[in-house]
């Protein structure tokens, strides 16, 4: 009778030891739940999308269902259950997937799933790989042979990321490179700002790199940064994101109609629509632009969208329009102010770098022309691009560029009424010079 009890105890405690969805009991399946919670949310994807690969689901359903999620939410920006089973032809079934939505509801905001994929995948290449040797092994003479495979299968069991080039896969892609550059006609490498000096002096804005874009409140910072980036998208057929968080949709849409269209602003916020106001707003239609307002943000919600937007709709340079009004963040140790603006400045440009885009960080200057934010910001910074004015004159300044000359001063002719501006001429002296 005592025996009886015990086993009825333990067999209760087995059974409340199981997930549950109502009064079902479900075995846990890790590749379900994780696809349920992309399902569930679907910016979880953002967070997952490089870490994982098709051959980390062991089952074939599973394996096709990521493949064809990640068709979708590139696409189409969202997936649901049912576009999914249509695109896996039935298999996994519309209704098996919303009972992985279920079964996700309980695992959401966590990454179990995720790590018991990831973890089984792992112990499944080396299960496969041990046994490829050991096969080898019985049938070879020289074990020797196979200390090679063996190095290799620890480090593909370890996922070591990155890669060591030889001289002679260098060498190769030096050639490739040059013949690249020599079917071009110009030397700049990356997307031009329509400021001829200035491109070549950087290169152009190139991946992989973070531009700072410093200046007093009110000089023209968001209307320079706003016309680089009309002449990248337009000129060049670009796909750019402008992200504000200081002015709202309205400001903006006004401020590149007046650019784009050469119309005094004054004349569109009256609400006349010229011939020549509407043409400008048929440029900007058809152009690969996107704009986000000012919203508040943190800077893991930036990079959420930077990173949504260049898997999505492909951008290759973004500008944030100013760092100064990101929302605070707790990173869970204590730092000062000017290591918290170049701790996100350094994770803009790991985000960069990963993504192979070009990103400018628009930010405020004190009274000494000092970066208000943190002087640290411009460590990290490839370039930096300060814009000011001395009386009616307009200038910008080259203050630090790791990829070619610096301390060079660029005049700019600023009109304000269409929030234009135009690369004048390079001027010889530093900027404390300039009268």
């Amino acid at each position: 009778m005592r025996l009886t009890a015990v086993f009825l105890l333990c067999a209760v405690g087995m059974w409340g030891a199981q997930p549950a969805m109502g009064n079902k009991i479900y075995v846990e399946d890790p590749e379900r739940i994780l696809i349920g919670q992309l399902l569930l949310d679907t910016n979880y994807y953002l967070s997952v999308y490089e870490k994982l690969d098709e051959r980390d689901f062991s089952r074939p359903r599973w394996r096709k269902a990521w493949r064809e999620y990640k068709k979708i939410w590139i696409s189409a920006g969202d997936v649901d259950a049912l576009s999914l089973s249509e695109a896996c032809e039935g298999n996994p079934g519309p209704g098996e997937l919303l009972q992985a939505i279920e079964e996700a509801a309980l695992y959401r905001s966590t990454d179990w799933a995720f790590r018991k994929v990831k973890n089984a995948s792992g112990r499944r290449i080396l299960t496969e790989g041990l046994s490829r040797i050991l096969k080898k092994l019985e049938s070879t003479d020289d074990p020797t042979s196979l200390y090679d495979e063996l190095r290799e299968l620890a480090l593909t069991g370890r996922r070591v990321p990155g890669r060591v080039y030889s001289a002679h896969e260098m060498t190769a892609q030096m050639l490739k490179k040059q013949e690249e550059r020599n079917e071009r006609s110009s030397p700049i490498d990356g997307y031009r700002t329509g400021f001829p000096i200035l491109d070549s002096h950087l290169g152009g804005l190139a991946p992989k790199r973070i531009t700072l874009l410093s200046g007093p409140s009110g000089h023209g910072k968001t209307a320079l940064s706003l016309q680089w980036l009309m002449n990248i998208s337009c000129g060049e057929n670009v796909p750019v994101l402008f992200a504000s968080l200081e002015m709202d949709i309205w400001d903006i849409q006004d401020r590149l109609a007046a650019q784009v269209s050469s119309t005094d602003l004054r004349v569109i916020k009256a609400g006349t629509r010229s011939q020549r106001y509407l043409e400008g707003l048929t440029q900007i239609e058809t152009s690969p632009l996107l704009v986000s307002d000012n919203e508040p943000r943190d800077i893991y919600a930036v990079t959420a969208m930077i990173e949504k937007h260049a898997l999505r709709d492909g951008i290759k340079l973004w500008m944030l329009d100013y760092i100064g009004e990101l929302v605070r963040d707790n990173p869970g140790f204590r730092e000062d102010r000017d290591e918290r603006f170049a701790r996100w400045v350094k994770i803009l440009r790991d985000l960069s770098k990963r993504l192979a885009l070009h990103g400018i960080v628009v930010c405020q200057v004190n009274s000494e022309g000092q970066l208000a934010e943190s002087k640290k910001m411009s460590h990290i910074a490839d370039a930096w691009l300060h814009f000011y004015r001395e009386g009616p004159r307009h200038f910008l300044e080259c203050r630090k560029n790791r990829f070619g000359p610096s301390g060079y001063v660029y005049e700019i002719s600023y009109d304000r009424s269409t929030q234009s501006l135009y690369e004048m001429e390079i001027m010889d002296t530093k900027a404390e010079e300039i009268s």
